[in-house]
């Protein structure tokens, strides 16, 4: 949602708008989020009016995150493991133009996944403590998950 609210932001303001975006969602709870998408709103509502309109518009699907502990909505929000997968095969794919064989590119995938494993096979920042806070929270449903 950040990265869609800044895409016609002005270079100069790029970090400050994130940065008052940042304060909405790492709020503790429902209601600060809305008190901090209101002061971002009389902020940069007369440069960027479009942004809190998104953000009003998407409230309801936003707002199931924030019945998240505090560590699982950081694993959320921050890049993902997945990510970086991403990028290291866009990286590989990118720069090539065409194979001459799907066997060919598949090779060179799995060379690229394999020469750079340690960027993408590690854990999230305080997964023990993320582990621990889903099992409260789905119990059972996520403990069978772990065996």
């Amino acid at each position: 949602m950040v990265r869609n609210s800044t895409r016609f932001v002005s270079y100069k303001h790029i970090k400050s708008v994130c940065s008052d975006l940042r304060k909405v969602y790492t709020s503790a709870n429902v209601e600060q989020a809305e008190m901090a998408l209101e002061s971002f709103g009389t902020k940069w509502d007369e440069k960027y009016p479009e942004i809190k309109e998104k953000w009003l518009e998407n409230w309801d699907d936003l707002m199931p995150f924030m019945k998240c502990q505090k560590n699982i909505r950081r694993m959320i929000y921050t890049r993902s493991p997945v990510e970086a997968l991403h990028r290291i095969m866009r990286k590989v794919t990118k720069s090539k133009g065409a194979w001459t064989t799907e066997k060919g590119l598949i090779k060179q995938l799995y060379l690229a996944l394999m020469y750079n494993r340690k960027s993408w096979d590690r854990k999230a920042l305080g997964w023990n403590t993320i582990q621990r806070e889903l099992v409260e929270k789905f119990g059972d449903r996520y403990a069978k998950q772990l065996e």
